[in-house]
């Protein structure tokens, strides 16, 4: 989790939105998630806050996680969604996230 690279790219920019990209591995860990939450409450974190997973969790710990950053106002993005992906295997996650990233 590269929490000072973010810091340093809000200060230098007048956007104040970010999207980051963590493994589900991260996405799962209860540390980086209280990491990133603290990085989006605190003075120096954007005002928006999307977490993108290329991969996907099963659906009972994705939830479990997407329920913990929602309380936290932080946003949850699946990408590569595009015709390489089994849209079957992702379609009961659909219901959980705040968006998608699709390739076209």
């Amino acid at each position: 989790m590269r929490i000072t690279l973010m810091k340093d790219a809000l200060i230098n920019s007048r956007n104040r939105m970010i999207i980051v990209t963590l493994s589900v591995a991260d996405f799962l860990n209860s540390d980086v998630a209280h990491k990133v939450v603290a990085f989006f409450n605190s003075a120096d974190g954007p005002d928006q806050l999307f977490i993108e997973l290329k991969q996907i969790p099963t659906t009972t710990l994705l939830k479990a996680m997407v329920d913990f950053y929602h309380k936290n106002k932080i946003f949850i993005m699946l990408s590569k969604i595009n015709d390489n992906r089994h849209f079957e295997k992702i379609a009961t996650s659909l219901k959980y996230v705040d968006g998608v990233k699709l390739t076209v």
